[in-house]
């Protein structure tokens, strides 16, 4: 009952083992290669929510600049529109600059939608030949150095 209790409070920081060769034992194992399959399991997880939690904090970082501007040229032309102080150039340049930080939290915010569209995107696994491999990688990298204009030069073996 004990290695249940710890399951259930997801404690898996122990091990299970059985001396004696019997049906018990292998009931230990088969336990045993359980807890250990949730105990990985466990740790991934973790390790996904962090990087996630990462991830946040940086958008939200790249987020917190482009909002700030915006708000103080709101503020800006807020006060000196009340009182005629700005002229028509004034008030377009500082609207290309709220323009333009808008665009960049569009931005963001798009490549926050696309990081959320690749891990949600299944990984599929199929056995290929090495050589079809090679082949499929090199047509790929040939492809983006030309796209770019760059040189590189793969010598087959």
């Amino acid at each position: 009952m004990l290695i249940v209790q710890k399951n259930a409070e997801n404690n898996l920081d122990f091990k299970i083992s059985y001396p004696i060769e019997d049906e018990m034992r292998l009931l230990c194992n088969s336990i045993e290669k359980m807890r250990n399959a949730l105990y990985q399991n466990n740790i991934q997880m973790w390790r996904m929510t962090e990087e996630q939690k990462e991830v946040n904090s940086a958008f939200s970082h790249d987020l917190r600049t482009p909002i700030t501007v915006i708000k103080g040229y709101l503020d800006y032309l807020d006060t000196y529109l009340k009182h005629d102080y700005l002229d028509k150039e004034e008030i377009n340049n500082t609207l290309t600059i709220m323009s333009k930080n808008i665009n960049r939290v569009e931005s963001y915010v798009e490549m926050m939608n696309t990081i959320q569209k690749l891990e949600d995107t299944p990984i599929i696994r199929e056995k290929i030949q090495l050589t079809d491999f090679i082949e499929l990688f090199t047509t790929n990298i040939q492809n983006l150095v030309n796209q770019h204009n760059k040189y590189i030069y793969i010598e087959k073996s």
